[in-house]
């Protein structure tokens, strides 16, 4: 299966947290089972614009705000009807892929959780409230009937809670030596 993943940042960016290295973990983990996976991503200072790190290829344009514009351009340009499933990573921005990817292409929503926090307390009004009580609850609309995939039964719950009909849990696991006696 080709698989095409896009999110904000991956797991070399220097701002990587713990959504990247679970992209990174299963998108490596499905790249050694023999699906072919594609991460588009931004970049950061130093980046290689493309680089194959586990097996997945790693394509990056545009900075922390416009590579929402870049993927949208990339995929009418080199992706589109290449792929078999489109991951859209959202994470407090979504890459609207419903609005345009329409070549037959499954499309799955990945979702951490909410940005209610973020709009709260890493932005100044007026963009905190219109962020809090208007964008992102209007912008994951367009995801109500994209299947979705998130982390955790709470974000389940919110996401049932703004209409979405298809939510699966996949569950935050570690990497780790088995302890020695």
């Amino acid at each position: 299966m080709k698989i095409l993943i896009f999110t904000w940042r991956d797991i070399r960016n220097p701002a990587a947290g713990g959504a990247e290295v679970f992209t990174h973990q299963i998108s490596s983990r499905l790249a050694a089972k023999g699906h072919e996976v594609t991460l588009f991503t931004s970049t950061f200072r130093g980046c290689k614009n493309e680089e194959i790190l586990d097996d997945v290829r790693i394509i990056r344009a545009g900075g922390r705000y416009t590579v929402y514009l870049h993927a949208r351009v990339y995929y009418k340009k080199y992706f589109k009807g290449k792929y078999d499933v489109v991951v859209d990573e959202i994470n407090t921005v979504p890459f609207f892929t419903p609005t345009f990817v329409k070549n037959g292409e499954k499309i799955i929503a990945l979702i951490f959780q909410l940005a209610r926090e973020f709009w709260s307390h890493e932005m100044h009004f007026p963009i905190n409230y219109l962020g809090y009580y208007v964008l992102e609850e209007r912008w994951l609309k367009n995801y109500i009937d994209i299947p979705t995939i998130t982390i955790c039964s709470s974000t389940k719950q919110d996401l049932l809670k703004l209409g979405f009909k298809k939510i699966f849990i996949v569950p935050i696991g570690l990497t780790i030596k088995p302890l020695e006696n």
